[in-house]
């Protein structure tokens, strides 16, 4: 249960990060 508790944690963040850096990939298209 821990290491699947935190396999998801991982793919959590993984998932936000990925989120984050396609943000800001569009911020530096639009500028």
């Amino acid at each position: 249960m821990m290491h699947n508790d935190g396999m998801v944690r991982i793919s959590f963040h993984l998932l936000c990060t990925k989120d984050r850096v396609i943000a800001l990939s569009r911020r530096a298209r639009d500028e």
